[in-house]
């Protein structure tokens, strides 16, 4: 994601990243990073199971946990978070 961040800033092109909630905590600095820089952080869900073989429980868990840790992490950047977007896994 570093290099990703980089070229992308370097050649002024805006990005979405849908990522995983459990990534997420994994590569904290680098989400913040992303976030001070104007990118968009997106839902993917917690551990990325596949949506249609998996309880609406789980999905809303799976939604939930991972939309709880992107507010954090906009927080703790002290960015607004704009817009909540959410991409499943069929």
């Amino acid at each position: 994601m570093e290099k990703f961040l980089t070229y992308f800033k370097a050649n002024a092109i805006n990005a979405i990243f849908f990522c995983v909630g459990q990534n997420l905590i994994v590569y904290r600095s680098l989400v913040i990073r992303a976030i001070r820089e104007g990118f968009v952080i997106a839902n993917h869900s917690y551990s990325h199971p596949q949506f249609s073989k998996i309880s609406e429980a789980t999905a809303y868990s799976e939604i939930k946990m991972t939309d709880d840790i992107i507010e954090e992490l906009y927080t703790e950047a002290n960015v607004e978070r704009k817009i909540k977007l959410f991409r499943f896994r069929n």
